[in-house]
């Protein structure tokens, strides 16, 4: 059984890619992937985060060594922000790059480095289990 990943070098990995598995494991449409916040919304709720995520977005950088995606995140507190990089550095270590760069920023989106090949195939696989439509359906958190 051949990986989703392979034949995919570290280099190719685009942005177009990891925005296709990110539709498929959600179940979401394209449009709620590339201009809604089906995928942000998913990334702060499996870490237990409820903050709506309006105006937030992702990036994918090609430029260095490692492939970056970049999340600019919205978190009601500081503490919601900790819970957050405490997930993720449990669950999926390695995944956030430069982590101690993190800052909360209140009332505006946090920007989150994430390593892009570690996105791809390990978090995208367990999105798919969470359910952005509870959240998108006038469940506002402010």
């Amino acid at each position: 059984e051949k990986s989703e990943t392979e034949g995919i070098t570290q280099s190719s990995l685009s942005h177009t890619e990891l925005m296709r598995k990110f539709e498929r494991k959600l179940g979401v449409s394209w449009n709620d992937v590339y201009i809604g916040t089906a995928v942000e919304q998913a990334i702060v709720g499996i870490a237990g985060i409820a903050t709506q995520q309006i105006g937030a977005q992702f990036r994918t950088s090609t430029s260095s060594q490692t492939i970056i995606t970049t999340f600019s995140l919205r978190f009601n507190s500081e503490a919601d922000l900790s819970s957050f990089i405490n997930y993720y550095k449990e669950n999926y270590p390695g995944l956030l790059v430069q982590e101690q760069m993190i800052r909360y920023q209140a009332g505006q989106l946090t920007s989150i480095k994430m390593d892009t090949r570690k996105l791809y195939e390990e978090v995208a696989e367990w999105l798919g289990g969470y359910s952005t439509r509870d959240t998108q359906l006038g469940r506002h958190v402010n």
